[in-house]
């Protein structure tokens, strides 16, 4: 005989939600030693302790079903067919390698070029000699600086389209978002069929018997009912009636 499986902390708030049903029945409710708004709290509490202290003997008179529910959940329902090996998300930068190398590297690369160009082309007017070189290298300078400024900004909006088209779209390899809608509704048929076994097979019989330990709450047969303890069954000599005579002394007529 193969134990049952145990609870899945998953499933603590179903089980608490069919304690909570199990102690708002009638029965419960309305059992011999819950007079008085404190007496009812205090058997609730002693009857919520016990259910905790002894869940797996609850849970075990459910566990066929509780068994089906898991499996199905597991597996992904009857409709999943079989799974599927998610395809490992590819590293950043992979599909966008040439185009975030191109990017960076024009912007940088004409902008060095620009400042070489311009301070030889800058230092050889000041030399004063060569001065068409100077002037060919102060213009291609210039010209490579407003490169870079254009590639810079190229790549500025090419790295935010691509920042924003990735923050829209899910990764890849990871499942579609939200429950497959054929079987959802498999899983969430045996989660109910488990939690009503559980509190028709399980909690409720659990419950009325340990109803049946409880002690009856009734009034002690030495209490009285204003609280006071009884009297003895003498009473002492009355000795303020007008008519009473103490004891003839001995010898006295």
């Amino acid at each position: 005989m193969t134990s049952p499986p145990p609870l899945h902390p998953d499933d603590r708030p179903d089980f608490e939600q069919a304690l909570r049903k199990a102690l708002e029945t009638p029965e419960i409710v309305a059992a011999p030693g819950s007079g008085g708004t404190g007496g009812a709290q205090d058997l609730v509490r002693r009857l919520r302790d016990r259910a905790h202290e002894r869940s797996a003997e609850i849970t075990a008179a459910a566990a066929d079903e509780y068994a089906a529910y898991r499996r199905l959940r597991e597996s992904g329902g009857p409709a999943a067919g079989p799974p599927r090996t998610p395809t490992p998300p590819s590293a950043p930068g992979t599909k966008h390698g040439p185009l975030a190398a191109v990017t960076v590297l024009v912007p940088l690369v004409t902008a060095g070029a620009s400042v070489v160009f311009l301070l030889l082309g800058y230092c050889l007017r000041l030399s004063g000699s060569q001065r068409e070189l100077a002037d060919t290298l102060v213009s291609a300078g210039w010209i490579a600086a407003a490169c870079a400024t254009a590639a810079g900004l190229a790549g500025l909006i090419g790295v935010l389209t691509i920042a924003a088209r990735h923050r829209s779209s899910p990764p890849e390899g990871s499942p579609p978002a939200g429950p497959n809608p054929q079987e959802a509704p498999a899983v969430a048929r045996a989660r109910d069929v488990w939690r009503q076994a559980l509190l028709q097979r399980g909690m409720l019989p659990f419950l009325r018997e340990q109803l049946g330990h409880e002690p009856a709450s009734g009034p002690s047969p030495g209490d009285t009912s204003d609280g006071r303890r009884p009297r003895l069954g003498f009473s002492s000599p009355d000795f303020a009636g007008p008519d009473f005579t103490g004891p003839e002394a001995p010898g006295k007529e």
